[in-house]
């Protein structure tokens, strides 16, 4: 019985969405920052004005359509794992 990882995914899609969706606006993806970068959102603004573009949102589909199947792979066999210890001990 494989167990589904999709919350990791569902975590991740809240905030790597913006991205994939064509969100290019320096702005918007500054906001999209983490921990101690959220200080650095100002610069993160100027560093990432004019340079996100279409190609880019391209790869980063990508990625994370690796990531998504990597994940499901990995919960597939965990979820085989707990299976078979499940077994072995009775």
């Amino acid at each position: 019985m494989p167990v589904s990882n999709s919350s990791a995914s569902t975590r991740r899609s809240c905030h790597d969405g913006p991205l994939v969706a064509g969100t290019s606006e320096a702005v918007d993806l500054a906001q999209l920052a983490k921990g101690r970068m959220r200080a650095k959102i100002p610069e993160l603004q100027r560093a990432l004005a004019g340079s996100f573009r279409q190609h880019h949102q391209f790869m980063v589909a990508r990625h994370l359509a690796y990531i998504d199947a990597i994940d499901e792979i990995v919960a597939q066999v965990s979820g085989e794992i707990a299976l078979q210890y499940r077994g072995s001990r009775h």
